[in-house]
């Protein structure tokens, strides 16, 4: 189990890297024979972008989760509230979200929504005293802005890894053709070693807190 979970987890790690255009800490849009598609890299912006979409889709399954876990345990009455706080959040990430993404929806469907999203926090705030609602929306915008260090781990990895391959070239500047290959190769194998391990630890204990933390939170998870 554990080997299919780092194969499936290595190829979507390559996967991403490669569509940043970083492999090794080697920018791909500066090799000539790739100078034709470089506009289709993923570049900074898109890669925080898509972590804020990839939390908000995860926290409004939570909410959805949780809105009917309540209306199993306690009944329907007492999952109004949640549920209209899943067509708040639905409709203000289509409302303000897409435009962000250069997506932009009909002037009839922007009023539909706002009209969904004010009706919903009317009926949220009706069971709901005015300092939970508050709590429930500061808590919402701090728990989505959690997973931009999804794409933190990135770009971090990405600037270590260039880094070591910075130092392998300046280091050896100076030796003669054999010393300089066997020492560079020595840094790279060292230093590219040392960001694998430093970027696989934090691949997997970063998402594993926003699972414990942001998701099980929204979605109300009760237990050990």
């Amino acid at each position: 189990p554990y080997l299919t979970l780092f194969q499936y987890l290595g190829f979507a790690a390559l996967l991403v890297g490669t569509c940043t255009g970083s492999f090794f800490g080697v920018a791909l849009a500066d090799i000539p024979a790739l100078s034709k598609i470089k506009n289709y890299f993923v570049n900074s912006d898109n890669l925080m972008t898509f972590s804020i979409v990839i939390g908000l889709v995860q926290i409004i399954f939570g909410k959805c989760v949780a809105a009917y876990k309540i209306k199993i345990q306690k009944g329907t009455k007492h999952s109004i509230a949640p549920f209209a706080w899943v067509f708040v959040i639905i409709s203000l990430a289509l409302a303000f979200g897409l435009p962000m993404l250069n997506v932009h929806l009909p002037n009839a469907v922007v009023i539909v929504c706002y009209g969904i999203a004010i009706l919903g926090l009317v009926v949220a705030y009706l069971y709901n005293t005015l300092w939970n609602t508050y709590n429930m929306a500061s808590g919402l915008l701090g728990d989505t802005l959690s997973y931009i260090r999804l794409f933190a781990i990135g770009l971090t990895g990405s600037i270590l890894g260039g880094v070591f391959n910075t130092l392998a070239v300046t280091m050896t500047d100076g030796m003669n053709i054999v010393a300089r290959a066997i020492c560079m190769l020595l840094i790279l194998l060292v230093g590219h070693s040392i960001n694998i391990a430093l970027c696989t630890i934090s691949s997997l204990v970063h998402p594993l807190r926003l699972i414990f933390v942001e998701y099980y939170k929204n979605a109300e998870f009760e237990g050990g």
